[in-house]
């Protein structure tokens, strides 16, 4: 993949990290080619996030997402992968963490969400970033997998 940068397996993309920054206003991004840890104990004193959500579906990252959290963490993994994930026990377990995982959502979320955009309590306009009509999706679709397209998110509409 064209642009992206591939440590321990796991794509990355400066353009969507300075998307995150630039256009969301995040404050803190983390660069995973470099040491993810050694920036999260600078951005939190040294006293790690409470909660770490990987949505990546990477076993890598999602194995190295138990280094992130602090001692009585949580880990929230919002990926899916067909695949085994392990932990070295002893380390997860004196770190007293939680380990959750989200897959479904039941209809009164997604009408909550519903609503929300409705109500503009939740503007995903900047992260649209392509649409394309219903009978261009099959064309389109191609080149929204390619990185270098800048897709963030694509919208198809009718």
């Amino acid at each position: 993949r064209r642009g992206w940068i591939r440590p321990g397996g796991l794509y990355l993309s400066a353009r969507r990290l300075a998307f995150c920054r630039d256009t969301l206003g995040v404050e803190h991004t983390l660069d995973a080619s470099k040491d993810p840890e050694e920036i999260l104990r600078a951005v939190t004193s040294g006293d790690m996030p409470t909660a770490v959500f990987d949505a990546t579906g990477s076993p890598p990252s999602m194995k190295q997402a138990l280094r992130y959290a602090a001692h009585g963490g949580q880990i929230i993994l919002v990926g899916l992968v067909q695949a085994e994930i392990g932990y070295f026990h002893p380390d997860f377990h004196k770190r007293e963490m939680t380990l959750k995982s989200t897959r479904n959502a039941i209809r009164e979320d997604f009408e909550n969400v519903i609503r929300g955009l409705e109500q503009g309590r939740v503007d995903v306009g900047p992260m649209i970033t392509h649409r394309t009509p219903f009978d261009k999706m099959i064309e389109a679709f191609e080149g929204w997998l390619d990185p270098d397209s800048g897709v963030i998110k694509s919208v198809v509409t009718l």
